[in-house]
């Protein structure tokens, strides 16, 4: 493709009249709210009755900010300033900036302010109004058409993303993938696989395995494109994914060379034979470039001779567009500044960055597209992103930063990274997020791994492609979020990871979590399994938590409290739904946790079923059995039982309000039985997400679509005002379709709710719980101990032990012990390790006598546990020894 010269760059006056695609929540402002994720729009309208403009009074000055202020002025509403840098100086705490309507490009930089607690410094949007912390620039109309329906410009500085009308376009890539369809999140079907003649340098073309026939079949060398210089997107690491320049390619070739040398990250593990091996089913990768330009909606950059190119359908014309290119990463840098507040602001193309900042907080604010990639500069390294960042020591106070009702859409990198102490997030929604995922092994779609004793409440994370949805730090407390459609782009990951040194103390609770395929709902990770060194970590709770359509709760390590959680099912037959392992070399033995009054499919100590590994810890009133016996419709979210179970499972029976985790917002939200759901049974109840503020709900229930969207209280269809946010309609058809809306209504002001519809039958086939009985892994041939074959202990009671013995040395306890042995004998005391295996051999020998005698204790008499307890006082040995 040949590329102009000569074309001439003109940068247009920034808009002020942007298309109202999206806008912001404002706490103290007239109509706009935004819908829960449940897969709808974002942005949708609120009706409430019409009052005037109220603006907030602050215990300091008042200062109006607008895009046609002047910097000498005084800043009152009739004269204000119009640059955020020049006003800085002059705030004190307890001040308010009111900001205007506009799009604000100036990269605005704040130092050591500092309000206080009791009088904060407030930056807040102008009620009704749209104020924009813009990354973008108009591009001019000075296109040239290439041909194919491609067009040219010549710019003289450098750009990352694209925008036409505010929406993002795809940068040229091959196979083809798009945001109106959702595939860039798709792996299988906008991915290619790495075959198994690939080795690290060299990837070999594979088409994804089970893929509908006539999806993804283009191969790379039936393309005819000669790939060298492209930029390759590689998840190549199961939780890690690069991106590098084709090094080598040659059109009707099925292979390409990427450079190792200039990689980072984790590389030991892919320069390992053995590991890349093992891994390499696991991979996929795709390739951007000028060269794959050839579909609509797609853009490309060349930053050596600053050109940059765009595909629009044939009937479209810039001419008509507006079209934007990011040029900024951060909007927003603050240091060493406390108690500032921001409400209501727009990040579009840029997004801010806190460091060493304590009561920072965020309110109603709405990222879209805060940070992207610049693979087009040549730039692999992790994306600039949004970040409340202070350096962690042992010793400090409460950073108490706060993220509260705010949007988080479309960032290529994780949403945010925040660290510090007993921070909160709470009541945000976060979707579209990390389409690339390049960067570390330790990050996620939400980082807080490297904080502590945050709060993660009441949030809605769905569509990301981490493999890690939320990264936990020791301590945090994780409860009622809604998180689904996760981990999409690698593998390996988990809704909520908590790494070794995070599971201590973390708080695991009231969360639902679904759409992950093979990947965990709740993971307690390890390290360097397979060896005596594993490190896992202990003292984790997981409860009253929802899972379904995952590869269930994985909860590596020992100590922890696991009760009245659901977890159904998994994404393939025969895996576990409710895991604590107990193979040593995996990380943990979780001999000394406790799992109690959990209701799912199946609950053991592996992650196969099949494999027959029962809990080898206390555990006590747990229900392994179909979950729809049992409940009253959990394939359209009911988790209520359909008795009293007595303590069992995470909802009660007959409750008066039903609670739904997940970003709240203006309206109520997330119906049940869901919108379009069917086979919906002939008792079902209404429930739903109450809004942000509730008091009461208006009720509508109908047949009729139309009345039900257009009724009031007077309507026939409306069905009374209540508290509670289960309503039951009376007996359905289960055959017909019906409509029903809930308004919220607070303080007098009804917010009118959505239209939702449910109704029909469909067939289904629903998970097969009908599970072979497994026999328990056992050691096959041991003899008691001597002592003990000798002893007055009844034949019964010697059988018993025998089997207790037998139970304890099956075949992963063997593993482990030979493994530290062979540690132990490898390592000289007072060497780096030997305290550790010493430690580990000794917890394993006061194990083996912990679980015997105490299960023991339940069979024999008094006399003949003592008779027991004396054996291993006097043999001082693990009963290793007397294995055949």
């Amino acid at each position: 493709m040949k590329r102009s010269k000569n074309l001439k760059r003109k940068v247009t006056k920034l808009g002020k009249d942007m298309k109202n695609k999206w806008r912001i929540l404002i706490k103290l402002g007239l109509l706009l709210s935004v819908n829960s994720c449940d897969n709808t729009s974002v942005m949708e309208v609120r009706e409430i009755k019409k009052k005037d403009v109220v603006l907030p009074k602050f215990t300091g000055k008042t200062y109006f900010l607008a895009m046609d202020g002047d910097d000498e002025a005084e800043g009152q509403i009739s004269s204000p300033l119009r640059s955020l840098n020049k006003l800085i100086p002059r705030l004190k705490a307890g001040d308010g900036v009111i900001i205007r309507g506009g799009r604000y490009r100036e990269v605005n930089e704040i130092a050591q302010l500092k309000g206080s607690k009791d009088a904060p410094i407030n930056f807040i949007a102008y009620p009704g109004e749209e104020v924009i912390f813009d990354g973008s620039v108009d591009l001019a109309n000075n296109w040239q058409d290439m041909g194919n329906g491609i067009l040219a410009q010549q710019l003289d500085f450098d750009v990352t993303q694209l925008f036409i009308d505010d929406e993002m376009f795809v940068t040229a890539r091959w196979p083809n993938a798009s945001f109106d369809d959702d595939s860039v999140f798709d792996m299988e079907s906008t991915w290619r696989h790495q075959g198994k003649e690939s080795t690290f340098g060299e990837m070999v073309d594979a088409r994804p395995k089970s893929l509908k026939e006539g999806v993804n079949t283009q191969t790379l060398a039936e393309t005819g494109i000669d790939f060298t210089g492209a930029v390759a997107v590689l998840n190549i690491n199961a939780w890690m994914s690069y991106a590098q320049k084709v090094s080598k390619h040659e059109a009707g070739s099925n292979s390409f060379t990427y450079d190792t040398e200039t990689m980072k990250g984790n590389l030991n593990m892919l320069k390992n034979d053995k590991f890349f091996a093992h891994k390499k089913k696991l991979g996929h990768y795709y390739l951007e470039g000028l060269m794959a330009l050839d579909a609509e909606k797609e853009w490309y950059y060349t930053p050596e001779d600053k050109v940059v190119y765009i595909k629009l359908a044939e009937a479209e014309l810039p001419l008509q567009k507006k079209i934007r290119a990011k040029v900024q990463d951060y909007n927003l840098v603050v240091k060493d500044s406390s108690h500032l507040s921001f409400t209501g602001i727009q990040f579009f193309a840029t997004t801010l960055n806190f460091k060493k900042c304590t009561n920072m907080t965020l309110d109603d604010c709405h990222f879209k597209y805060p940070s992207f990639n610049k693979f087009v500069l040549g730039d692999f390294s992790k994306n600039k992103y949004t970040v409340i960042e202070n350096e962690m020591n042992s010793g400090m106070e409460a950073t108490n930063n706060r993220v509260l009702n705010c949007v988080f859409e479309y960032a290529d990198g994780p949403a945010i990274k925040m660290t510090g102490y007993q921070n909160l997030l709470e009541n945000n929604l976060f979707h579209h997020i990390d389409f690339t995922c390049i960067g570390g092994g330790d990050g996620g779609t939400i980082e807080m791994g490297k904080g502590r004793n945050t709060t993660f409440r009441y949030n809605t994370v769905h569509t990301a492609g981490n493999s890690e949805g939320y990264r936990s730090g020791p301590g945090d407390v994780i409860e009622y979020n809604y998180l689904h459609n996760m981990s999409l782009l690698q593998h390996d990951g988990s809704a909520i990871n908590c790494g070794v040194s995070a599971i201590k103390d973390v708080k695991v609770n009231h969360n639902w979590i679904h759409g992950l395929r093979n990947k965990a709902a709740i993971r307690f990770d390890t390290s360097s399994m397979f060896t005596a060194y594993v490190n896992w970590g202990e003292g984790g709770t997981v409860n009253h938590n929802v899972a379904w359509d995952s590869a269930g709760l994985k909860l590596k390590g020992d100590r922890h409290v696991v009760y009245n959680n659901l977890s159904f099912d998994a994404f393939a037959a025969g895996k576990t739904d409710i895991a604590l392992p107990c193979v040593p070399l995996m990380g943990g033995y979780n001999r000394y946790s406790q799992v109690n009054n959990n209701i799912a499919g199946a609950i053991n100590g592996h992650f196969v079923v099949s494999k027959g590994v029962p809990l080898f810890c206390k555990n006590e009133n747990n229900l392994q059995t179909n979950p729809r016996s049992i409940l009253r419709d959990p394939t359209n979210l009911d988790f209520r039982p359909v008795n009293q179970l007595k303590g069992i499972g995470p909802y009660d029976f007959g409750v008066e309000n039903y609670w739904i985790p997940g970003y709240k917002s203006d309206k109520c939200s997330m119906p049940i039985p869901g919108m379009n759901a069917s086979n919906v049974k002939e008792d079902a109840d209404l429930m739903w997400r109450p809004a942000r503020t509730s008091e009461s709900f208006n009720i509508y229930f109908s047949e009729n679509k139309d009345e039900v969207e257009n009724a009031d209280m007077d309507s026939s269809c409306f069905k009374g005002n209540q508290s509670s946010n289960i309503f039951n309609p009376g007996k359905i058809d289960p055959q017909k379709h019906y409509y029903w809306r809930v308004d919220n209504k607070v303080d007098g002001y009804v917010t009118k709710g959505d239209a939702w519809t449910f109704g029909g039958l469909k067939e289904v086939q629903n998970y097969d719980y009908n599970y072979p009985e497994q026999s328990i892994p056992m050691a096959q041939e041991f003899s008691l101990p001597e002592r003990l074959d000798k002893s007055v202990l009844t034949q019964e009671s010697k059988r018993y032990v025998l089997e207790l013995y037998k139970r304890f040395w099956w075949q992963e306890n063997v593993n482990w012990y030979k493994e530290l042995k062979k540690a132990e004998s490898e390592l000289e005391e007072g060497k780096r390790g030997y305290a550790t295996i010493k430690k580990r051999l000794a917890d394993f020998e006061k194990m083996e006598r912990d679980y015997v005698i105490e299960e023991a204790s339940k069979i024999l008499k008094p006399s003949e546990l003592l008779i027991l307890e004396n054996e291993f006082i006097s043999a001082q040995k693990l009963s290793l020894n007397y294995l055949k």
